[in-house]
């Protein structure tokens, strides 16, 4: 099924029923496909069309929404950019997608007025401003001034609707093609492990430029008709008070997050709210029953990647088990499942217990990476998805995550290339070497980013300059925590970095550097 006709057939159950609560708008099913068709005709009458790639550079509003289905209404495909990238990290995504267009907020038309003038392909500057420049064009008067009649664009479920970017290994972004059928496939398999109804609310903060908020709030509230309640930010003192205003049934947030709740305040009043089950992606066994009791809800855990969104989950039922990352992901078509196999390096698969690279194959696996064959070659193999992840499973078929093969930090459910960084770091004038881990954080539940630096020969500068340095050119979680001096670092034979041995070094990786949060 394509998004329209999975929008279209959502909004026609109850087309007057509220489906988008954002701050104090109430938007219904039948103005939300309203609205979408208006910014459709707009978009049009830019003569975007087919096929043209758009970039959406916005935080978390209706007008992303609007814009994001408009554009595949067209069959154009949508582009996201994180907007609180730098002008290199975006214009990178922008160029490399060869968008036509570009959205904004009125915070970042000067930004995008720049990479215009630099970007060949970007022909179009869209601000949600209320008097933007002369040389940019309206979004509310684009969505009310389409008038001509809506093209009929004849889609397919294997159409490409959403490039997402996604840090490597390389440390160069890579694009990741989903089709219209990762989005209806997985909306529809995620509604049923969350147990939505159309009495359902889900809340969520995530921004919409990840495929979590885009596939597990907004596709599957749509693939149930139950209603999304859309944040514009993540505050852990007042989420439980947003999901009493709203009165949400249903909680979805990244496992990074959810430390930054539970080491909150302890409330009387923190079991009273409407919540009934929260998807955290992953949550550390330690609290996972605390967290329940404390807050009166029940918890999802999860497993999926940009690549294949959700590929396993836990059932909430009493079989589950706590600390795994669940089972794979069921569908109401019996003729589609989700296929999981753990394979060793030869790709054999390998028996119960035994740690292996996790691969997948569904429908909600990705089409490929954008103009990089080679890349999808590696991960794509006879029709399986190699994640790069390493899991285990046990005899009654649960699977446990076990490390990452990807050289990837995982910082508040954000992927942070280590190579990334360091090609920052080295582009500092007196910096000769570096290398950038990831360390265990108990505050934050993910990981934070510790940079090891050698100087060049005389080289001296500060550890303010070094973090200044990188927030400069960095957005900002990726820039690094920790911050460690060497005269060298420990390499191989042919002269790569042994990053296991820093990380084996001792058992507390952060003492002993200095801390970013405490000299800025």
């Amino acid at each position: 099924m394509n998004l329209m006709d999975f929008l279209t057939s959502s909004s026609s159950m109850e087309p007057e029923k509220v489906y988008l609560y954002f701050e104090d708008q109430k938007i219904s099913f039948r103005a939300f496909e309203e609205r979408l068709k208006r910014a459709a005709r707009g978009f049009s009458s830019l003569g975007i069309i087919r096929g043209d790639r758009v970039s959406i550079m916005l935080p978390n509003c209706p007008e992303y929404l609007y814009a994001w289905f408009g554009l595949n209404f067209l069959g154009a495909v949508v582009v996201p950019v994180n907007p609180v990238y730098k002008e290199r990290e975006a214009s990178f995504i922008i160029g490399h997608s060869e968008s036509k267009a570009l959205i904004v907020p009125q915070a970042l038309t000067e930004l995008a007025g720049k990479m215009k003038g630099e970007i060949s392909s970007l022909k179009e500057i869209i601000s949600l401003g209320e008097k933007p420049d002369r040389d940019f064009i309206s979004f509310r008067e684009l969505i009310s001034s389409g008038q001509q009649d809506l093209p009929t664009v004849p889609l397919k479920d294997e159409d490409l609707a959403m490039i997402v970017y996604t840090s490597g290994t390389t440390g160069i972004p890579k694009g990741v093609m989903l089709a219209h059928r990762t989005y209806t496939y997985i909306g529809r398999a995620f509604a049923k492990v969350l147990g939505l109804s159309p009495a359902s609310r889900v809340l969520t903060p995530l921004p919409l430029f990840h495929v979590h908020a885009q596939i597990y709030s907004a596709c599957a509230t749509l693939a149930a008709g139950a209603s999304l309640i859309l944040l514009s930010s993540f505050n852990p003192e007042k989420i439980w008070d947003q999901a009493r205003h709203y009165g949400a049934t249903h909680l979805n947030l990244v496992g990074g997050l959810t430390p930054l709740i539970w080491n909150q305040p302890r409330k009387t009043e923190d079991h009273q709210n409407p919540v009934q089950v929260f998807f955290s992606g992953w949550m550390s066994k330690d609290y996972f029953r605390q967290f329940e009791e404390r807050f009166d809800l029940k918890i999802i855990n999860g497993y999926g990647l940009t690549e294949c969104p959700n590929v396993l989950a836990t059932p909430i039922g009493p079989e589950r088990k706590i600390g795994s990352i669940g089972l794979p992901l069921s569908h109401f078509d019996p003729s589609t499942p989700m296929e999981v196999k753990l394979v060793d390096d030869d790709g054999k698969e390998v028996g119960l217990g035994q740690s292996g690279e996790i691969i997948v194959k569904s429908p909600g696996v990705m089409l490929g990476y954008w103009r990089d064959p080679e890349s999808t070659s590696q991960a794509l193999r006879h029709g399986w998805l190699y994640t790069g992840d390493k899991v285990r499973k046990d005899e009654d078929g649960f699977y446990y995550f076990v490390d990452r093969k990807k050289d990837i930090i995982r910082r508040k459910g954000e992927n942070i290339s280590s190579r990334e960084v360091e090609s920052i770091l080295l582009s500092h004038p007196q910096v000769a070497e570096a290398a950038v881990i990831g360390v265990p954080s108990k505050e934050i539940g993910d990981e934070e980013v510790k940079a090891y630096v050698v100087l060049k020969p005389g080289g001296a500068v500060s550890p303010q300059e070094i973090f200044c340095w990188c927030e400069e050119r960095l957005a900002r979680f990726k820039v690094p925590r920790y911050l460690e001096y060497r005269e060298a670092l420990p390499k191989t034979l042919s002269a790569r970095v042994q990053k296991y041995l820093l990380k084996k070094e001792r058992e507390n990786l952060t003492i002993g550097c200095y801390d970013r949060k405490k000299l800025l």
